[in-house]
């Protein structure tokens, strides 16, 4: 007896017909089929039935004693912007979605370590009583580490400026310091 392939939400069976081709019987679920009745026949057969599947569900009696194997067939609707974004969600649906991969990549965010620190400045750092002392010792360390893209600092960045810090003669508790951000040696 063929195995049982049960696709929930696929009115169309689109998503049943290549299991069907390679040898399986497929059940679409849908609440929008008539009861319970033979779709397709191919290598396997493919069976529409209906059902609201927000209540519990029960597979017809005809195909109960089947080994099921469950495909979650869910169904997407989208719109794009362009027609390039909605192929690349096509492709990223039938092709990529195995390999995690996030079907419209964002471009990675390149701003400079100043440039952040200058925004933090903008919005936070000018309600400060000392925003423009912190705004300084913030891009000592920004140019000791070379203004890097912000994306790519690291704690050993970080680690290196306070070693740095430390050969200069700076004390460990000054370092340890959050609020104050040390003075920076400034």
């Amino acid at each position: 007896m063929k195995a049982l392939a049960v696709f929930l939400f696929d009115y169309s069976g689109a998503m049943a017909r290549p299991w069907a081709d390679a040898g399986y019987d497929c059940l679409i679920v849908d609440i929008q089929h008539h009861g319970f009745r033979v779709l397709e026949q191919r290598a396997g057969t493919i069976y529409a039935h209906e059902a609201d599947l927000t209540q519990p569900y029960q597979l017809p009696e005809a195909l109960a004693d089947r080994e099921v194997i469950f495909v979650a067939a869910l169904r997407i609707r989208k719109s794009f912007d362009s027609k390039a974004e909605a192929k690349r969600f096509e492709a990223f649906v039938m092709g990529k979605r195995s390999e995690q991969q996030a079907w419209n990549p964002s471009k990675a965010d390149n701003r400079s370590l100043k440039q952040l620190i200058k925004l933090w400045y903008n919005a936070k750092g000018v309600h400060l009583k000392d925003g423009e002392r912190r705004k300084r010792c913030l891009e000592a360390i920004a140019d000791y580490m070379g203004n890097p893209a912000a994306r790519t600092v690291t704690p050993t960045l970080f680690l290196a400026y306070r070693a740095h810090k430390l050969q200069e003669g700076a004390s460990k508790k000054t370092l340890k310091q959050p609020p104050r951000l040390s003075e920076c040696g400034l």
